[in-house]
């Protein structure tokens, strides 16, 4: 009886390590992926600028952040755990259309210094006997950051009649502001920091709340204006769009990470 006891703990032990065994092996698999994107990027670049080294400079100290990130997401999120314990086995392969469109890691690379991003998705195709982790391009995903913009996320999708007016920047507070050609409509979007504090006028508004990236978000629609506030990470953001509300959470959802 006394072995039988030891064998299964020795048994419980064994399984263990290789858990950890299996998810070791995807953070190793994660950081080659970026590494090699990013080596891709860094050819690409000297290729088409007289002067690479900057680039190659900003490129190499965005690496470190860029794996660090990745390699917090397989923690919190446990791919393995929940690919092959959570997921009913009848449920995986309807899961897995569900996860290629709707379950990623989001993040951007700049092509061009402080211009142009574009995004890559964490993309999990589940097999029979295995789950199969890739980073991709995100269609029609490369869109354009100012250059005076300091802040850390962005939108990109902006209403092509709306023209950049004005950016600010103060301590933890960065804002843009577009207008239209008859400069009556106004479109501000603005990145928050911990310490600042913000208001928003909800008098005699409509308010209701919905989810943004997860995150819980406050609509108000007041006078043919719609404010959104939600939070990522240690950062809020306020939108406010001169229109219908689908049209104002459909550009809330568009904002990503940029640096």
């Amino acid at each position: 009886m006394m072995a039988s006891k030891n064998n299964h703990q020795a048994f419980k032990a064994s399984d263990e390590l290789q858990r950890d065994y299996e998810e070791l092996l995807l953070r190793m698999a994660f950081a080659r992926i970026q590494e090699e994107k990013t080596a891709k990027l860094e050819d690409e670049i000297a290729l088409q600028q007289d002067t690479p080294s900057a680039m190659d400079d900003e490129l190499a100290s965005m690496r470190p952040k860029v794996l660090r990130t990745i390699s917090n997401a397989i923690l919190q999120a446990n791919v393995k755990t929940f690919a092959t314990r959570t997921l009913p086995k009848a449920a995986r392969l309807a899961a897995a259309c569900l996860l290629i469109f709707f379950i990623g890691l989001t993040t951007a690379i700049a092509t061009i210094p402080s211009v142009r991003v574009k995004v890559l998705e964490l993309v999990y195709s589940m097999e029979k006997e295995y789950t199969q982790i890739t980073l991709q391009e995100a269609s029609e995903a490369l869109f354009d950051v100012p250059a005076e913009w300091q802040g850390a996320y962005y939108p990109s999708q902006i209403p092509e009649i709306f023209l950049l007016e004005n950016i600010d920047t103060g301590p933890g507070v960065f804002s843009a502001e577009y207008r239209d050609s008859t400069r009556t409509k106004v479109l501000v979007f603005s990145e928050q920091g911990e310490d600042s504090v913000a208001r928003v006028d909800t008098v005699n508004a409509d308010v209701e709340y919905t989810f943004i990236h997860g995150s819980l978000a406050l609509v108000s629609q007041k006078s043919e204006k719609t404010t959104i506030v939600w939070q990522e990470f240690d950062q809020y953001f306020i939108l406010t769009y001169p229109g219908e509300k689908s049209d104002a959470i459909e550009m809330a959802e568009s904002v990503y990470r940029v640096k």
